[in-house]
């Protein structure tokens, strides 16, 4: 009940912001005019070795994320998941649509504002109050359930794949105990690592994101699914150590940040490719 409710107030403002960005963009202020041409005609305005890779990444992070496939397994059966996941993209396209417009909006009219205090702004001066405060709340508790849904997976990756290797038999308290000491573990981890990287920008973060999660498990997952039992294990677990330190390195030593997933995925293939070499070998002696 209380996620229609969310999703009804989401809805509600950006259909209102819509509005208002359409007029101020295309109505008699013209605010359109006020874009660069590469922003409004260009698909690649930072070339489109970077426009591709960026694509790419949001692609391959969201296949490798935790959260996104955890989503299937409560579903009832295939078909249900299916549609789960159709539906799910035809009201997230609307959502997408309508932010860009409002970032066009206070790029037009506040180029000089940070990307992260963009949206604030715009809910608090040029939104009605009572819809402003709407906003609000919205932000906060989009922010909190995408959080939580993150930290959920984080914890749910930490007892079953950590944890559960070295403490094989932890009993239903002793799970439920550690589950919570490391959502709080992690949540103040995640909160202490925001307030030191204040004013960063936010893609950056978006990109190294996509890269971990992209380089490491990836290759590894579709090796899995499509070829079980054909790779040599240890291997595979090498290739997901290197590749995510690949992508550390390219992104915090070189100039290349935006392109280090595909340096991942090129030494995770490469990892792999041996990895597979071998596991055949051993089989044919």
């Amino acid at each position: 009940m209380e996620l229609v409710f969310f999703k009804k107030m989401l809805y509600i403002l950006l259909i209102i912001s819509g509005i208002i960005t359409y007029k101020g963009l295309f109505g008699a202020s013209n605010g359109i005019a006020l874009l660069p041409d590469r922003m409004i005609y260009d698909l690649f305005p930072k070339g489109w070795a970077v426009g591709l890779m960026s694509y790419f990444s949001a692609i391959v992070g969201v296949m490798s994320t935790q959260t996104y496939l955890q989503a299937y397994y409560p579903a009832r059966d295939l078909k249900s998941a299916q549609q789960g996941y159709l539906l799910s993209s035809l009201f997230i396209l609307p959502v997408g649509i309508l932010s860009v417009g409002m970032g066009l909006f206070m790029k037009a009219y506040h180029p000089e504002l940070l990307a992260s205090q963009a949206v604030p702004y715009f809910i608090f001066h040029y939104l009605p109050p009572l819809v402003g405060g709407m906003g609000a709340s919205v932000l906060v508790l989009g922010g909190l359930g995408t959080v939580s849904g993150l930290l959920i997976g984080l914890t749910t990756i930490v007892l079953k794949d950590i944890v559960g290797i070295f403490i094989p038999n932890l009993s239903e308290k002793q799970a439920l105990w550690s589950g919570r000491l490391f959502v709080a573990l992690i949540g103040l981890g995640g909160v202490s690592f925001s307030f030191w990287q204040h004013g960063s920008q936010i893609l950056m973060w978006n990109y190294l994101s996509m890269g971990l999660r992209g380089a490491g498990v990836f290759l590894p997952f579709l090796a899995a699914m499509l070829l079980p039992r054909r790779f040599n294990s240890s291997l595979v677990i090498l290739s997901m150590a290197v590749s995510t330190a690949v992508v550390l390195y390219i992104q915090f030593f070189t100039s290349q940040g935006v392109r280090s997933l595909g340096y991942g995925i090129a030494t995770s293939f490469f990892i792999l490719v041996i990895a597979y070499w071998r596991r055949k070998v051993k089989r044919g002696t």
